[in-house]
């Protein structure tokens, strides 16, 4: 998660950046305890503010990308399995479907809300702008982290690391589709 936290994907429009560490928070959430899981969030949040950024990030903004990262990754860890327990069912994948959808929902109005208020915009106008671009990454990496915690399971971690070459492949897609949208608009 650290590792990719340094790949950064530049949204049009907007100063700052997502990274496909989403992804393995996704797999912590199926795989690893909540303070595993919020450790790794908040490792990767920070790196991801400092390395190969554009300009030194105030410490607010550090404060801030950490915590909304540790609110959204506690929400879509706990939720989904309470909805599950609540529904008698045991299943990794809605687990991680719902895990995505809690996170990217989170995340996302946390940041356009903050942003709005900074811009003095309308919440949605921003949420508009900045995250409906990120929804599809974020199906993509919910599947390929379905895939990963699938395989894991089935068949041991050694094998879904040959998973992760498709995560690559789900970034390199995005992060080129969202450099010719900035470059033609």
């Amino acid at each position: 998660s650290v590792l990719v936290s340094a790949w950064k994907i530049r949204l049009p429009g907007i100063t700052g950046a997502m990274s496909p560490s989403f992804l393995f928070i996704l797999i912590g959430i199926a795989d690893l305890s909540l303070p595993e899981t919020l450790a790794m969030a908040c490792a990767a949040t920070f790196i991801q503010c400092y390395w190969n950024s554009r300009s030194r990030p105030m410490p607010v903004q550090v404060a801030f990308n950490v915590a909304a990262l540790v609110v959204s990754a506690a929400a879509a860890y706990q939720l989904p399995r309470v909805l599950l327990g609540l529904a008698q069912a045991n299943s990794a994948v809605a687990l991680l479907a719902m895990a995505a959808i809690i996170f990217y929902l989170t995340n996302s109005l946390l940041v356009s809300t903050v942003l709005a208020f900074i811009g003095d915009q309308p919440i949605g106008a921003v949420w508009l702008k900045c995250h409906l671009w990120s929804f599809p990454y974020y199906v993509a990496g919910a599947a390929v982290a379905a895939l990963i915690h699938v395989s894991n399971q089935a068949a041991g971690w050694p094998v879904s690391l040959l998973i992760l070459p498709l995560m690559y492949l789900v970034y390199a897609y995005y992060h080129a589709h969202t450099e010719n949208v900035a470059g033609t608009s």
